[in-house]
């Protein structure tokens, strides 16, 4: 059985952009444990049932796309998943079908030390979790350095991410009081990824040196605590960095969410790559619970 952490680590980008961490918020925001100092009241802009922020549109169809992706949730410790508070450094490989939607998902999540946290696999087939040692404590089993922990539905029907990238909603973020400027980005932005031999991407989007920021505070979605929202994003309105922090009545920070996006490279499907890249990892060393 998954913790409700790693649940919610495991279809983060699904969720963020969805419900802007309507289930990250519910569980692991209120981390009354911590909280920084009171931070200046602003008036809100936007309810907690606020308009659409972030939109979809695919790419060509039959492309792989590769890229890290930096992700924290929570300022404080939670006890079911040892990835809250912390600076995740996620490699991510994704498989665009015929129709330009997402048909396969390899990521692979590491803490700041660079020791695995999780590795995920999603097909058209299969779901697979793999924990790293992290999880010792936690879930036990610590004869083995890794395991498969959960073999699901698959990509098509567990609601993972379906397409990529992601883009401003320009006029839900208007409706709701956002304020547009330019600026340095708000959050670290990982590394492109290292090159692969024998072949090269056949397109690459870059991380601009300035953003145009929107920005706003409105309602969080418990409908009491203020949510403080920015959102990066290139020339052309591509996502790269998403931050919300929330704030309790006496204006104490007690949660975050971010993410941020490097360098997407993008690959034909026809391209000579590792055959592992979509493959079941050689670290599942027992066999899956269903």
């Amino acid at each position: 059985m998954l913790s409700k952490g790693s649940l919610l680590r495991a279809t983060l980008i699904v969720v963020a952009f969805i419900g802007v961490f309507v289930l990250i918020i519910t569980l692991r925001s209120h981390d009354s444990s911590k909280s920084t100092p009171a931070s200046p009241k602003a008036v809100a802009t936007f309810p907690a049932k606020h308009h659409t922020w972030v939109v979809w549109r695919p790419q060509a169809p039959n492309e792989i796309y590769h890229f890290f992706e930096d992700t924290q949730i929570g300022i404080a410790p939670y006890a079911s998943d040892p990835g809250v508070g912390k600076i995740i450094t996620q490699e991510v490989w994704l498989e665009s079908n015929s129709n330009g939607a997402i048909q396969a998902r390899h990521d692979i999540e590491r803490l700041p030390d660079g020791s695995l946290l999780q590795e995920e696999l999603d097909t058209t087939s299969t779901t697979i979790i793999i924990r790293g040692p992290a999880y010792f404590p936690i879930e036990g089993n610590a004869s083995n350095p890794f395991w498969c922990v959960s073999k699901g539905p698959p990509i098509t029907t567990n609601g993972s991410i379906t397409t990529f990238p992601y883009y401003v909603d320009t006029t839900g973020v208007t409706q709701d009081g956002f304020v547009a400027s330019i600026q340095s980005i708000s959050k670290p932005v990982p590394p492109a990824p290292s090159a692969i031999t024998g072949t090269s991407p056949s397109q690459a989007l870059t991380v601009p040196n300035s953003v145009h920021e929107w920005q706003a505070t409105g309602v969080a979605q418990d409908g009491h605590d203020i949510s403080k929202v920015r959102i990066d994003a290139d020339d052309q309105g591509r996502i790269i960095a998403f931050v919300e922090d929330n704030f309790n009545s006496a204006g104490n920070q007690i949660g975050t969410q971010w993410y941020s996006f490097g360098q997407i490279e993008i690959y034909a499907s026809s391209a000579q790559l590792p055959s592992t890249i979509f493959a079941v990892p050689q670290q599942v060393t027992k066999g899956c619970n269903s």
